[in-house]
């Protein structure tokens, strides 16, 4: 689909046009081939940019003035129209992409809904199972259905690949009708409002129409983030009214420290990505904050029977800055025994934790400052600070889910029992603060994976970051360093609200199911080409602003 140069070639007229001509021919051919191909459709439309008459009449043309021997005149024409038969060629190789997209998109909403019947009626009840005759065997009005997709397949003749994209969300919806039964419904519904419509009120669907409005404010934001990390800033000035959602006490005593973190982490999107500089001071600082902060910690009343352990703690942390200080400053190559001992802060991160008290503060405590002593050494920048900093925000949100407790309670709350209400439910419905854990765990996740850019830089990451585990090039030990490092904040996330959810099975079970339906719409925004409507937009804002 390439077009010559003609410009920059300094040849004579006649040599110009055969080459323009035989690249017009070869255009040509791409562009009859697809507009057969495509015209196969039954909803076929021709495209805006050049249509098949203009290509004939530019044919026509060329050879006409060739035969006049004004050559430089058919090359110039032949520039002048090569980028719209370039566009028209592009256009047919597109031509399927909105349909296919809306097939796709039926496909994710048929499985959403698919999760959310397993999520409100099957997950209680042990009795029923998704996968059985009457739920997998399609009714015989959707098996019409889908004898009349396949044909209309084989008709359109299209790749066998967009088979699966048509029959797969028909085969899907008729599962969710064996489900829930949905036409008749409809039906009845229709029926009724039908009947009813004078005294009829449609105020229930208010809710609804807000429920969508916020979703789809909030997918906007979570998506947009995957295209410039410096939107996170705006999940941070929503995480700011999440104690709103509470009604307790303890969270709006907490409410004002919650505010100040959203607050400090806001800048941080703002940043440059990290992996292209090293800063070892802030480095060595982000371990001795935290270990004073534990130290400090530890003379509290309230934590006198944890005061040991904290210092314990604390004291390694001391000890990872002073490894950070060595191998910073003091050594150009860090010497052997000090990599081992980095290496050896891998599995201590792990073991450590099996030693911790068996409640949620001592796990939760144990985990994430075992889990920061490996993620300080890979910190080349400012990440370990950003992590410091997006600590004090998971355990709030973990005091908040606790909020009917008092301090002394929550302190000594078991981690092998379960009392939180929402744990131990049997109810098919979803209540509001299994959402609100839902949108708040896929915030937190959006803040560990973009907060310091990490993923941004891994294509742009120097190796020599990591001599304080490695000092030879070793692209997939290094690579893998590197992984662990974008992993460690996803781990702490995963560990608060598995403490926060008792470590019980079912709880994190139909928390997975929420956030998997989330990201599930946000992966469908996606293919709807949400991506090149913000692109358009951010494109403007440059404009504007350069204007």
């Amino acid at each position: 689909m390439g077009v010559l140069p003609l410009r920059v070639l300094d040849v004579s007229p006649k040599y110009l046009f055969r080459s323009a001509f035989s690249n017009f021919l070869q255009l040509k051919e791409q562009f009859l081939a697809l507009r057969a191909e495509k015209a196969k459709r039954l909803w076929f439309v021709d495209s805006e940019y050049f249509g098949l008459r203009a290509l004939e009449a530019l044919e026509a043309e060329l050879v006409k003035l060739a035969r006049l021997r004004r050559f430089a005149v058919a090359s110039t024409l032949f520039v002048e129209n090569a980028d719209s038969i370039k566009r028209t060629i592009l256009f047919y190789h597109r031509y399927d992409r909105t349909f296919l997209g809306a097939a796709v998109s039926c496909c994710f909403i048929a499985w959403i809904t698919l999760v959310w019947c397993y999520l409100t009626r099957f997950v209680w009840d042990r009795s029923i199972s998704l996968f059985t005759k009457e739920t997998i065997i399609p009714s015989k009005y959707f098996s019409g259905l889908l004898i009349l997709t396949l044909l209309f397949c084989l008709y359109c003749r299209l790749p066998w690949s967009n088979f699966i994209y048509l029959l797969l969300p028909v085969y899907l919806l008729s599962v969710v009708e064996n489900l829930l039964n949905i036409v008749h419904k409809v039906k009845e519904f229709v029926k009724d409002c039908i009947a009813n419509y004078a005294t009829m009120s449609f105020s229930f669907l208010l809710k609804p129409f807000l429920g969508f409005v916020g979703t789809s404010v909030l997918l906007f934001i979570f998506v947009i983030v995957f295209i410039d990390r410096r939107f996170l800033a705006g999940i941070f000035v929503l995480l700011l009214f999440l104690p709103n959602l509470y009604d307790s006490k303890v969270t709006d005593d907490w409410s004002k420290a919650w505010r100040i973190c959203c607050v400090i982490l806001l800048p941080f999107p703002f940043f440059p990505n990290v992996g292209t500089f090293e800063m070892h001071f802030i480095c060595i600082l982000a371990p001795v904050l935290l270990a004073i902060l534990l130290r400090y910690l530890a003379e509290h009343p309230l934590l006198a029977k944890k005061k040991n352990d904290l210092r314990m703690l604390a004291g390694l942390l001391f000890i990872t800055a002073g490894l950070i200080l060595v191998s910073s400053y003091l050594f150009q190559k860090p010497p052997a025994l000090l990599r081992l001992i980095s290496w050896c802060s891998l599995p201590l991160s792990l073991i450590l934790p099996l030693f911790a008290p068996p409640t949620i503060v001592d796990k939760s405590v144990w985990h994430i400052s075992s889990l920061f002593i490996p993620f300080s050494l890979l910190s080349i920048a400012y990440e370990s600070i950003f992590a410091l900093c997006f600590l004090p925000l998971l355990f709030l949100f973990l005091r908040f889910e606790f909020s009917h407790l008092s301090d002394i309670e929550f302190l000594h709350v078991k981690a092998d029992l379960s009392t939180d209400p929402m744990c131990n439910s049997k109810s098919t419905r979803v209540a509001g603060a299994e959402i609100r854990r839902a949108i708040t765990c896929v915030c937190f996740v959006l803040a560990s994976l973009f907060g310091t850019g990490n993923f941004a830089s891994m294509n742009s990451f120097n190796p020599s970051t990591l001599s304080r585990f490695i000092s030879v090039f070793s692209p997939f030990t290094m690579a893998a360093l590197l992984v662990l490092k974008l992993l460690i904040p996803l781990l702490m996330v995963a560990l608060l609200f598995s403490a926060v959810l008792r470590f019980n099975k079912e709880a994190i079970q139909r928390l997975s199911c929420l956030v998997l339906i989330i990201t599930d719409l946000m992966a469908m925004v996606c293919c709807f080409e949400l991506f090149s409507l913000v692109n358009h937009l951010l494109l403007s804002i440059v404009f504007l602003r350069d204007a």
